[in-house]
């Protein structure tokens, strides 16, 4: 990360750039040949977070815990290697940052877990790229969505992912990757 640039373009775990192009590059081409285009056996699966959730710790810890994201990932790291799944991580603050992970990424990717926050209700270029990814997903909430506001209750993602799960705070992430192996290897 350089001065001047954008730190939500860097993945989180180890400052890389997302999918390792400098700031004001051009976008690649998506992949076209699907999941698991890498050839090789091991599964890798995406963890995206959205807006806000690098503030869990801090924010509002009655509804989302007081666990942190990167205490998370880290869970979700450990419960990964007992299953041989390869994760990447990225969390971005902005939904065209998603995307563009999304479109990097998806090509060597077999699963997504993904928190979409707040895009979770009004989303629509996310699921396009979400659903232009072709792999299966998670989507996973801090949260019980359904027992909150009732601006929150709606999910523009939930119909198209393999399981929402909600209100399960931190473990709702393993939970999800768990599913994503067991319908892989299924």
């Amino acid at each position: 990360l350089q001065s001047g640039d954008d730190p939500d373009l860097y993945a989180r775990d180890g400052g890389q750039g997302a999918a390792g192009l400098p700031v004001g590059s051009p976008a690649l081409a998506p992949c076209v040949q699907g999941p698991n285009c890498r050839g090789i056996d091991t599964l890798k699966v995406l963890v995206v977070n959205g807006p806000n959730l690098n503030m869990l710790g801090v924010r509002d810890p009655r509804q989302y815990g007081s666990e942190t994201l990167d205490e998370i990932c880290e869970r979700v790291r450990a419960r990964a290697t007992e299953l041989g799944v390869e994760l990447e991580f990225f969390q971005s603050n902005h939904e065209g940052s998603i995307i563009d992970f999304l479109q990097r990424s998806a090509c060597g990717a077999d699963g997504l877990v993904i928190n979409p926050g707040a895009l979770t209700h009004y989303g629509i270029s996310l699921r396009d790229a979400i659903s232009d990814a072709g792999i299966p997903f998670v989507e996973v909430h801090l949260s019980d969505i359904h027992g909150r506001e009732e601006f929150r209750r709606h999910s523009v993602l939930e119909d198209i992912a393999l399981l929402q799960i909600a209100g399960h705070r931190g473990d709702g992430y393993v939970m999800a990757l768990e599913a994503l192996v067991g319908h892989a290897r299924g």
